[in-house]
């Protein structure tokens, strides 16, 4: 049995629910057990999938799954974990897997593997840092592919738009020729806003967005989870970091010249110039920088060092 634990919320958003699914599926479905603080709004996207909701602010709140299942390897999503928590995992010869774990028990992991809050710093302490293991939606080959030109626009914010940023950029896009779609995710509690406008769409609670981004030339979105997928399929972005762990991230990706850093729950209308993105380059970056295989990647290597740790 392999266990992964994660959390999401209007705060927190949903891309790490998001990503540890992207886990299950390479693993096997029959192989997995997810572990949720709630299953509220996401049930169509947890068919087939064996879940549990637990309390993990619960005082040993892991002792029944631990007790109730045969488990080789234990995945944490959740930022923060403490060191009792990793140490009565080892105590009970569980191999234990940190991503992007910044909590007490961070270096007492058997793996801690940065993804998108770290991917841009130094290898430290135990971390491991390798674009090649970023857990990225993969999607088909024709799905991959250069853009050139603008032409249609992808509007997201995530499963919830904390802070209501894409009624902020409509705003603008309004008064533009691109066709654009806004897509709002099961989370969002804010009103949309439809002025009617010929060249604005919407799309509601859509179930795979890593596959409605074969559509768009370029992707406008949070510093999260989203501009690295789209960066995998050679999809240009430009970032609005809604939380202030992406601004390092939108900051790495501008540096890498796939996206365009706007600005920190605000967008500066200077750098809303899309005359002046040179498009295909950035696509060309993105796909040089990025593989649509890293989820497989992963799931390889986290079989790799658990074999070898057996041994």
């Amino acid at each position: 049995m392999i266990v992964i634990a994660t959390k999401f919320s209007h705060k927190i958003g949903y891309g790490h629910i998001f990503r540890c699914l992207n886990i299950i599926d390479k693993f096997g479905k029959n192989k997995c057990l997810l572990l949720i603080n709630d299953k509220n709004k996401i049930e169509n996207f947890l068919k087939k999938v064996n879940f549990q909701v637990v309390n993990f602010k619960k005082n040993n709140w892991e002792d029944e799954i631990i007790k109730k299942f045969e488990i080789k390897i234990w995945i944490n999503d959740r930022l923060n974990t403490t060191k009792s928590h990793v140490t009565k995992l080892k105590k009970n010869s569980i191999y234990s897997i940190g991503i992007d774990d910044d909590g007490s028990g961070k270096n007492i992991y058997n793996l801690n593997i940065a993804q998108n809050i770290n991917i841009q710093k130094k290898n430290r302490n135990k971390g491991i840092n390798n674009k090649k293991l970023l857990i990225l939606k993969e999607v088909k080959k024709q799905n991959i592919f250069i853009r050139k030109k603008i032409k249609k626009i992808m509007l997201t914010f995530g499963g919830s738009d904390t802070y209501s940023i894409t009624n902020k950029i409509l705003k603008k896009l309004y008064s533009t020729n691109f066709n654009v779609t806004a897509y709002y995710g099961p989370g969002y509690k804010n009103k949309i806003k439809n002025k009617n406008s010929k060249n604005i769409n919407f799309n509601i609670n859509t179930k795979n967005l890593e596959n409605e981004m074969v559509k768009y030339d370029l992707i406008i979105c949070g510093g999260g989870i989203t501009p690295l997928n789209a960066a995998s399929q050679g999809l240009p972005s430009l970032i609005v970091a809604c939380e202030k762990h992406e601004i390092k991230t939108a900051k790495y990706l501008n540096i890498l010249g796939i996206s365009n850093y706007l600005g920190f729950r605000k967008f500066d209308k200077k750098k809303f110039n899309f005359e002046k993105l040179n498009i295909e380059r950035m696509s060309k970056n993105c796909l040089r920088h990025f593989q649509n295989t890293s989820t497989r990647n992963f799931v390889n290597f986290v079989k790799r060092r658990y074999n070898d740790h057996r041994k």
